[in-house]
């Protein structure tokens, strides 16, 4: 039971749903011509549906969850919060904080430059990591290096 409507090119499948084959329509929302999609939608809930289907509210103001409410392990007692709170006015010392992410090569900070090099380089470069047991930025480096010091 596959008809084709002249129309607007669209197929209409056996439970009712369309799909459009790259026109335009009016859309249902705006009011405006849109371009069809390939997607497969059913004709009972609109974009707005959609969109309101899967949107999360927050509570209204003073009406959250509270601290008492929330699920606090059973072996906090009064010391160990005294405690934590303590450290915590304290702040953390700086050595032992960690810094994300991959570590730095030197002491500065290093800047990163875009460079195109032709695949045969590339190659060479590769071979070169592989012989050093470096990564291909390493032997860039050590290459680079080399050249300006010379």
């Amino acid at each position: 039971m596959t008809k084709k409507a002249a129309t607007n090119k669209s197929t209409v499948t056996e439970r009712g749903a369309t799909r459009s084959s790259g026109t335009r329509h009016r859309s249902a929302v705006t009011g405006k011509f849109v371009k069809a999609s390939t997607a497969v939608r059913s004709p009972k809930a609109t974009a707005t549906e959609r969109n309101a289907a899967n949107k999360v509210t927050p509570p209204p103001p003073g009406e959250g969850v509270s601290l008492s409410a929330r699920h606090l392990p059973s072996d906090l007692d009064e010391e160990t919060i005294e405690r934590l709170a303590a450290e915590a006015e304290q702040g953390v010392a700086p050595e032992k904080l960690r810094r994300r992410g991959r570590p730095s090569i030197g002491e500065d900070a290093s800047s990163t430059y875009s460079v195109r090099l032709p695949i045969d380089l590339v190659t060479l470069t590769d071979e070169r990591s592989a012989i050093d047991g470096v990564s291909r930025g390493e032997t860039i480096r050590r290459a680079l290096v080399d050249y300006l010091t010379k």
